[in-house]
């Protein structure tokens, strides 16, 4: 342990999608992961009023995402989801044991209505563990 309480071994959720500052938080996570031998999950969420499910095909971006990570000698997964982003973050990391959670605060990609500055605000407002928004 150290001064800012992370474990050996932590375990980091990182919600992504198609944006540099998406990008920017998963470097962010990996640094962290890396310094204290962790691993990390990469999260898209598509947004939809449907109750949140496993999405079997893993769009390119997440693809690539994890795989950047990898090569940095991390060890990394990847899943993606329908749902709603901040109610599926949360649970998803509460169901998983997460340690961390790592976020941007803008944007989503691809649709433009919908606003991951919400879903920031709802999982820090929401989440029973930690979450580090980067900007």
């Amino acid at each position: 342990m150290d001064k800012w309480n992370i474990q050996e071994n932590v375990k980091i959720l990182v919600p992504i999608d198609k944006t540099q500052e998406s990008e920017k938080a998963a470097s962010y996570a990996t640094g962290i992961a890396k310094n204290y031998s962790g691993t990390l999950e990469l999260i898209h969420v598509v947004p939809t009023p449907a109750i949140p499910k496993t999405v079997n095909e893993i769009p390119s971006f997440v693809s690539k995402m994890r795989e950047k990570v990898e090569s940095s000698g991390v060890q990394c997964s990847a899943s993606v989801f329908r749902g709603y982003p901040g109610q599926t973050i949360v649970q998803r990391a509460e169901e998983n044991d997460f340690e961390l959670i790592v976020m941007t605060n803008k944007s989503l990609g691809g649709l433009g209505i919908f606003k991951l500055d919400n879903t920031s605000d709802y999982v820090t407002d929401e989440s029973k563990i930690p979450v580090l928004v980067v900007k």
